[in-house]
């Protein structure tokens, strides 16, 4: 059995020697190996029935290190050194920058004896403090010819020191200041024309006309920094007014002001408050006055604003002591809407006001009064205005609104008929309403600004025909051009221009009949059609040489009864400005 074993493995390995042999001996047997084989592209194995995997695989760690920092701070003092440098005047193309100069002077002269200067210097710029000194003089000592060829002496002079100071602190801004002035004007108007019961000498002696008025502001006051409404923003300043006018009348005034807002959550409520105290030292001529009057005047409001809307609403109450104790109380109210891209605003408001007048208010809305002459108090109950307002196109600003306002014992200027002269005025009072339409449109660019604007007023009186001195009609316009050279920010000229004019205005004149005097009748004022252009011509950024023509037209027109304006008076001059560091 082993043998038969032993045969069968002998005979296997035999065999499978003899196919080794075999398949080594074939390859040179066989004429297939001579032939070529051509291979037309690169082998590129692919892997059929593959799936992508969507997700990248991910190891997860089952063991966590926690790690800990530990750090420390070491204070050490760093030693900063500053350099306070002041900063040097800059010339900006197109726009000339004088105010970042130190100091400016100013003199001009022309017709009608006419002169003007005007110097102001003031510290460098610091974020502590800032003073600043400011002189003005403009006068004219030339006469006025009237329609019978008369000449009769005009002269008038301006004078005007300012001192002021600011402290910067952290959070608050510290002000204080004096403004002494001292103008003269002369009593030259006199009716000419109107017949007389006695001869008059139709010269003047200017000591006889002359009215020399003198006035100083004394303030100080204290404004918060803060420009966010989220934080309460204040204010509050006092201030004293002396005014003192030939034959000897004085007047103080004593005034307190003070005022504060804040944005609680989308609702801005805010007061103002203030307290005026008036006293002379003469008796009024009109007996419905006395020599002491105070005011104290409060008004809380609050504003908010909802999607494109704003509404704001305040009341007025104001505490009025003349001899009599008066208490008003006055709604204000505004509403608004903010349309086309906020570029478009109609607006409605509704507001009123007991006005106390002083003495120096008077004397600037007519310096030719009558001696120991006071204005009485004026309540307006309703003032309503309806008004839209906005810009087109980003350079064309326009507003146009209606307003009725209602008011009580409103003064109008008429001439003074009781002395010879006839060339001082007294007010006389009248209850009514006045209804306005106004209208403005402007352009406003780099090189170019225009406004042009319109009103037409109509007076509706109990007692007096017309509102005496008060225009119907009034037109303004106002143009501002740029004409830069393209190269450099040097020979820059600037044109401005005025033209303005007023109609219908109405003055009271006297009328004899015999011997009856004192019979009124209405005199229409020639209108007051004025055109003026003023010239600057920038040599450079500090030196200007400029030109001053008013009344170019030469119109014979008065803004007062009696009281013809000087026709073509020019003023040319130059002014430089100095004081800045290399």
């Amino acid at each position: 059995m082993k043998n038969k074993v032993t045969l069968y493995i002998v005979i296997a390995i035999s065999v499978c020697f003899a196919q080794s042999v075999v398949a080594q001996s074939q390859p040179q047997e066989s004429p297939e190996l001579e032939k070529t084989i051509k291979v037309y592209s690169e082998y590129k194995p692919q892997i059929n029935e593959a799936q992508r995997l969507l997700v990248n695989p991910t190891a997860y760690d089952t063991v966590k290190v926690p790690v800990e920092l530990n750090y420390s701070f070491e204070a050490m003092p760093i030693d900063v050194v500053s350099e306070l440098r002041t900063l040097r005047a800059v010339s900006v193309k197109g726009d000339k920058l004088q105010d970042l100069f130190r100091g400016y002077a100013a003199v001009g002269a022309g017709n009608y004896s006419s002169f003007m200067a005007d110097v102001r210097f003031m510290t460098e710029r610091s974020r502590q403090y800032q003073n600043g000194v400011e002189f003005l003089h403009n006068s004219s000592a030339g006469k006025i010819r009237f329609e019978n060829d008369e000449r009769y002496p005009a002269n008038y002079m301006y004078n005007t020191l300012s001192l002021y100071t600011k402290r910067f602190l952290p959070h608050v801004t510290l002000f204080a200041g004096v403004k002494p002035s001292f103008n003269r004007y002369l009593k030259y108007g006199r009716d000419v024309n109107a017949p007389i019961l006695t001869p008059q000498d139709v010269h003047y002696d200017k000591k006889d006309i002359r009215r020399t008025l003198f006035s100083n502001q004394t303030y100080v006051g204290v404004q918060s920094n803060s420009a966010n409404l989220n934080y309460l923003n204040y204010g509050s300043n006092l201030g004293h007014v002396v005014t003192v006018i030939n034959p000897k009348q004085i007047e103080n005034s004593i005034a307190l002001q003070a005022q504060a807002r804040q944005d609680l959550g989308g609702l801005l409520l805010g007061a103002e408050f203030s307290t005026t105290w008036n006293g002379v030292n003469f008796v009024p001529a009109d007996t419905t006055l006395t020599k002491n009057t105070t005011q104290i005047s409060l008004k809380p409001y609050l504003v908010k604003n909802v999607d494109i809307f704003g509404f704001e609403v305040g009341l007025l109450a104001q505490q009025t002591i003349d001899g009599n104790s008066k208490f008003t109380l006055y709604p204000q109210v505004q509403l608004s809407a903010r349309l086309a891209n906020q570029t478009v605003t109609p607006y409605v408001s509704y507001s009123g006001n007991y006005k106390q007048y002083s003495m120096l208010e008077m004397l600037n809305s007519n310096p030719y009064t009558t001696d120991f002459t006071l204005l009485q108090p004026t309540n307006y109950p309703a003032d309503v205005r309806l008004g839209l307002r906005g810009r087109f196109a980003h350079i064309f600003p326009f507003h146009v609104y209606g307003q009725y306002k209602m008011f009580d014992n409103e003064y109008f200027w008429v001439n003074d008929f009781s002395t010879d002269e006839r060339n001082t005025f007294v007010p006389v009072y009248d209850n009514g309403n006045m209804f306005r339409v106004h209208g403005e449109i402007g352009i406003s660019n780099k090189l170019l600004t225009v406004l042009a604007q319109l009103s037409i007023n109509h007076y509706s009186l109990d007692n007096e025909l017309y509102a005496w001195h008060k225009p119907a009609g009034e037109i303004q316009i106002d143009v501002k051009w740029n004409i830069q050279n393209p190269l450099t920010a040097n020979n820059k000229l600037v044109v401005t221009s005025q033209f303005f004019v007023y109609d219908g205005m109405y003055a009271r004149s006297e009328e004899i009949h015999g011997f009856v005097s004192n019979f009124y009748e209405p005199i229409l004022l020639p209108a007051i059609v004025d055109f003026n252009i003023h010239l600057d011509y920038y040599f450079n950024t500090a030196l200007v040489i400029f030109a001053r023509v008013n009344n170019i037209t030469a119109t014979r027109y008065q803004r007062f009864y009696l009281y013809p304006s000087q026709r073509t008076n020019f003023l040319v001059g130059l002014s430089y400005s100095f004081g800045n560091k290399k």
